[in-house]
Parts: structure tokens; sequence; C-alpha cells
């Protein structure tokens, strides 16, 4: 008979700076209000910087994870059921090339996946003991900014431009002298280089990049 009704909670803030800014006073009366409006979950994001602040070797903010507890605590104290969203990425870790909110190498090196997936294994031993945990997961948005890699994510001319910005800010790490040599071409500009081929569609970024005007 148990149907879930939840709720994500941010504190009046968002996913961004709801830890940093996170009011433990308010947490008992946010959560009883919660509850009496027939909510019986919240839904918390867990910043994959924020936890693991530093990616090789992964390095973990105990200050962090002493926040979680007491949101944890305080929504066993009023039956609440819980759900973490793992691995959010408005803020990435030390070492993962990148910026916020994108990190465009994850899926393509071993390294920084192995930082990603230690972050979920960590949260899941330290959240073990918790009864009203119902489970932790991550979702498809957050690694969205990654480069496409199917025909079917070509269908999305939305999906096709992230992995083309995802891509671009890649790039932009190092000198455009660098790509020439590595690749033995003579690119003069960063709009110039092609997005990598998927099937008939090599189309340069700048043909799908938003432009001024």
């Amino acid at each position: 008979g148990f149907r879930l009704a939840g709720v994500h909670y941010w504190q009046g803030n968002w996913n961004f700076n709801f830890w940093t800014n996170f009011k433990v006073n308010r947490i008992d009366d946010d959560f009883r209000q919660i509850s009496e409006h027939g909510f019986n979950t919240i839904l918390v994001t867990l910043p994959w910087g924020y936890f693991q602040p530093v990616a090789f070797p992964p390095s973990y903010d105990e200050h962090a994870f002493d926040k979680l507890a007491l949101l944890l605590e305080a929504a066993a104290r009023r039956h609440l059921y819980v759900i973490l969203r793992v691995g959010t990425p408005e803020e990435l870790p030390e070492g993962i090339r990148g910026r916020n909110f994108i990190a465009p190498y994850l899926l393509l090196d071993d390294q920084e996946l192995q930082a990603y997936s230690d972050l979920f294994r960590e949260t899941a031993k330290r959240v073990s003991g918790w009864e009203q945990l119902l489970f932790l997961f991550f979702s498809w948005e957050d690694i969205s900014g990654q480069i496409a890699k199917s025909h079917a994510d070509l269908d999305s001319r939305f999906a096709y431009m992230r992995g083309a910005i995802a891509f671009q800010d890649y790039l932009g790490q190092e000198e455009i002298s660098h790509w020439n040599e590595r690749w033995q071409t003579s690119y003069r500009s960063l709009e110039e280089m092609p997005f990598p081929a998927h099937g008939p569609w090599p189309l340069p970024i700048s043909w799908i990049l938003p432009t001024s005007g």
C-alpha cells in the first residue's frame, strides 16, 4: 500500500548552493511542513565536487557528510523517506577536466570515471545504516554535457549541440598548436575544428553553436 510522494529539498535555494547555505535550525520545521502537505519522501542532490573535492586519489569532505547525516537524522524524526541523487555536476572535483556542469572527458577517461564511481561507493557505504533511505541514483541529465556517442543521439539537435559545446570546452584547455601538432592539421581557431564524426554527420562546431544576434 506504499505510494511514494516526494519533493526536492533545497531550503529555498537551489542545488548549486543548497549545501553551502544549509541551515540546520530550519530543517525540523521544513520537514514538518513537508509532511503536513502530504509528502512522505524528500529528494536531495549531492554535488560531485562538494562531497569529493579532489578526484585523484578520491578524497572526501567530512563536513559535507556530517551535514548529510544531520539531514538524514531529521528526516527519520519526521518519518520521511530520503532519495539521494549522487554526483550532480554543478561543482567538479579538483583534477577533473572541464568546468562546472560540463565534464566532457568523464565517459572517455577511465581514471575520471573511476573517481566518479568511487563517489557512489563511498556514499553508499556511509549511508548504509539509514533505514529511511530508499535509494541512491544518478540521472542522465547529470552527464548530458558529454560527447554524444550514438546515432540515436544525433536525432536530437539539442543533444548534439550540447555535445559540441562540451567538446569545444575540452579543446579550449590546450593551445590550438597542441591540437594541430597532434592531428597534423592547420586550424586557426576552435570554431574551425569539426565535432568528431558520427556516421554521415561531421558538422563543424560553428554550424551548430549559438552565435551573437
